[in-house]
Protein backbone atom coordinates (compact mmCIF):
# COMPACT_ATOMS: atom_id res chain seq x y z
CA UNK A 1 0.00 0.00 0.00
CA UNK A 2 2.81 2.39 0.90
CA UNK A 3 4.57 1.66 -2.42
CA UNK A 4 1.44 2.62 -4.33
CA UNK A 5 1.27 5.95 -2.49
CA UNK A 6 4.93 6.66 -3.24
CA UNK A 7 4.51 5.74 -6.91
CA UNK A 8 1.41 7.94 -7.11
CA UNK A 9 3.19 10.87 -5.50
CA UNK A 10 6.24 10.55 -7.74
CA UNK A 11 4.02 10.25 -10.82
CA UNK A 12 2.09 13.37 -9.87
CA UNK A 13 5.33 15.26 -9.26
CA UNK A 14 6.81 14.21 -12.61
CA UNK A 15 3.57 15.16 -14.37
CA UNK A 16 3.51 18.58 -12.68
CA UNK A 17 7.15 19.34 -13.47
CA UNK A 18 6.67 18.29 -17.08
CA UNK A 19 3.67 20.62 -17.41
CA UNK A 20 5.69 23.54 -16.05
CA UNK A 21 8.62 22.82 -18.37
CA UNK A 22 6.36 22.49 -21.41
CA UNK A 23 4.56 25.74 -20.58
CA UNK A 24 7.85 27.59 -20.08
CA UNK A 25 9.22 26.32 -23.38
CA UNK A 26 6.01 27.30 -25.16
CA UNK A 27 5.99 30.74 -23.56
CA UNK A 28 9.61 31.40 -24.49
CA UNK A 29 9.12 30.91 -28.21
CA UNK A 30 8.88 34.23 -29.97
CA UNK A 31 6.32 34.21 -32.72
CA UNK A 32 5.66 36.67 -35.48
CA UNK A 33 2.76 36.34 -37.88
CA UNK A 34 2.23 32.76 -36.79
CA UNK A 35 5.74 31.65 -37.71
CA UNK A 36 8.51 30.86 -35.29
CA UNK A 37 11.09 33.63 -35.58
CA UNK A 38 14.08 31.51 -34.67
CA UNK A 39 15.01 27.93 -34.24
CA UNK A 40 16.85 26.56 -31.26
CA UNK A 41 20.56 25.95 -31.66
CA UNK A 42 23.07 23.95 -29.71
CA UNK A 43 26.45 25.66 -29.39
CA UNK A 44 29.20 25.68 -26.82
CA UNK A 45 30.11 29.19 -25.76
CA UNK A 46 30.25 31.03 -22.47
CA UNK A 47 26.93 32.76 -23.02
CA UNK A 48 23.71 30.82 -23.43
CA UNK A 49 21.46 33.01 -25.55
CA UNK A 50 17.69 32.68 -26.02
CA UNK A 51 18.28 30.78 -29.27
CA UNK A 52 20.13 27.99 -27.41
CA UNK A 53 18.37 24.67 -26.86
CA UNK A 54 19.10 24.76 -23.11
CA UNK A 55 17.88 28.32 -22.58
CA UNK A 56 14.44 27.28 -21.21
CA UNK A 57 16.20 25.40 -18.42
CA UNK A 58 18.06 28.57 -17.46
CA UNK A 59 14.77 30.47 -17.47
CA UNK A 60 13.33 27.97 -14.99
CA UNK A 61 16.42 28.37 -12.81
CA UNK A 62 16.05 32.17 -12.90
CA UNK A 63 12.38 32.01 -11.94
CA UNK A 64 13.10 29.65 -9.06
CA UNK A 65 15.86 31.97 -7.81
CA UNK A 66 13.46 34.93 -7.93
CA UNK A 67 10.76 33.06 -6.05
CA UNK A 68 13.11 31.94 -3.29
CA UNK A 69 14.95 35.24 -2.84
CA UNK A 70 14.31 37.80 -0.12
CA UNK A 71 12.92 41.17 -1.35
CA UNK A 72 16.27 43.01 -1.54
CA UNK A 73 17.97 40.03 -3.14
CA UNK A 74 15.08 39.67 -5.60
CA UNK A 75 15.60 43.27 -6.73
CA UNK A 76 19.34 42.67 -7.22
CA UNK A 77 18.59 39.47 -9.14
CA UNK A 78 16.17 41.30 -11.42
CA UNK A 79 18.83 43.90 -12.18
CA UNK A 80 21.37 41.16 -12.94
CA UNK A 81 18.89 39.29 -15.16
CA UNK A 82 18.07 42.53 -16.99
CA UNK A 83 21.73 43.20 -17.64
CA UNK A 84 22.27 39.63 -18.87
CA UNK A 85 19.29 39.84 -21.20
CA UNK A 86 20.34 43.21 -22.58
CA UNK A 87 23.77 41.78 -23.33
CA UNK A 88 22.06 38.78 -24.96
CA UNK A 89 19.90 41.10 -27.07
CA UNK A 90 22.98 42.87 -28.37
CA UNK A 91 24.68 39.55 -29.16
CA UNK A 92 21.58 38.21 -30.90
CA UNK A 93 21.43 41.28 -33.10
CA UNK A 94 25.07 40.75 -34.03
CA UNK A 95 24.25 37.10 -34.88
CA UNK A 96 21.66 38.32 -37.37
CA UNK A 97 18.57 37.64 -35.24
CA UNK A 98 16.99 41.10 -34.88
CA UNK A 99 13.48 39.88 -33.96
CA UNK A 100 14.75 37.68 -31.15
CA UNK A 101 17.07 40.50 -30.05
CA UNK A 102 14.09 42.86 -29.82
CA UNK A 103 12.08 40.36 -27.79
CA UNK A 104 15.03 39.79 -25.46
CA UNK A 105 15.55 43.54 -24.98
CA UNK A 106 11.86 43.85 -24.09
CA UNK A 107 12.23 41.15 -21.44
CA UNK A 108 15.35 42.87 -20.09
CA UNK A 109 13.37 46.07 -19.75
CA UNK A 110 10.55 44.26 -17.95
CA UNK A 111 12.98 42.88 -15.35
CA UNK A 112 14.54 46.28 -14.74
CA UNK A 113 11.28 48.22 -14.58
CA UNK A 114 9.89 45.68 -12.12
CA UNK A 115 13.00 46.12 -9.96
CA UNK A 116 12.68 49.91 -10.13
CA UNK A 117 9.01 49.86 -9.18
CA UNK A 118 9.67 47.42 -6.32
CA UNK A 119 12.54 49.47 -4.93
CA UNK A 120 10.30 52.55 -4.95
CA UNK A 121 7.26 50.80 -3.48
CA UNK A 122 9.18 49.04 -0.71
CA UNK A 123 11.13 52.12 0.32
CA UNK A 124 14.44 50.25 0.15
CA UNK A 125 17.85 51.59 1.14
CA UNK A 126 19.24 54.52 -0.79
CA UNK A 127 22.19 52.42 -1.96
CA UNK A 128 19.86 49.86 -3.52
CA UNK A 129 17.78 52.61 -5.11
CA UNK A 130 20.91 54.18 -6.58
CA UNK A 131 22.05 50.79 -7.87
CA UNK A 132 18.72 50.13 -9.61
CA UNK A 133 18.35 53.59 -11.11
CA UNK A 134 21.96 53.61 -12.34
CA UNK A 135 21.30 50.26 -14.03
CA UNK A 136 18.11 51.69 -15.55
CA UNK A 137 20.01 54.68 -16.96
CA UNK A 138 22.69 52.41 -18.41
CA UNK A 139 20.10 50.10 -19.95
CA UNK A 140 18.30 53.09 -21.47
CA UNK A 141 21.55 54.00 -23.21
CA UNK A 142 21.89 50.43 -24.50
CA UNK A 143 18.32 50.60 -25.78
CA UNK A 144 19.10 53.85 -27.61
CA UNK A 145 22.15 52.26 -29.25
CA UNK A 146 20.10 49.23 -30.25
CA UNK A 147 17.31 51.48 -31.51
CA UNK A 148 19.67 53.06 -34.06
CA UNK A 149 19.96 49.66 -35.77
CA UNK A 150 16.22 49.26 -36.32
CA UNK A 151 13.59 51.06 -38.33
CA UNK A 152 9.81 51.41 -38.43
CA UNK A 153 7.88 49.14 -36.05
CA UNK A 154 10.90 47.81 -34.17
CA UNK A 155 12.20 51.35 -33.72
CA UNK A 156 8.86 52.33 -32.18
CA UNK A 157 8.92 49.34 -29.80
CA UNK A 158 12.33 50.43 -28.54
CA UNK A 159 11.16 54.04 -28.29
CA UNK A 160 8.31 52.89 -26.06
CA UNK A 161 10.78 51.02 -23.83
CA UNK A 162 12.96 54.12 -23.57
CA UNK A 163 9.95 56.26 -22.66
CA UNK A 164 8.96 53.72 -19.97
CA UNK A 165 12.42 54.11 -18.46
CA UNK A 166 12.14 57.88 -18.48
CA UNK A 167 8.71 57.74 -16.85
CA UNK A 168 10.16 55.81 -13.90
CA UNK A 169 12.64 58.64 -13.32
CA UNK A 170 9.90 61.28 -13.27
CA UNK A 171 7.47 59.45 -10.99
Amino acid sequence: MKHIEIIGSVSALVFGVSLVVISLISASQVQSKGLEVSHKEMYFEDDVLPDHALYPILMVRDRVQLELAQPEDRISLRVAFAQERMHSAEMLYEKGKPELALSTATKAQKYLLTAALEVKAMDMSEDLQTYVFTALREQTEHLKQLQEKYNDDQYEVLEKLIQESKSVFTE
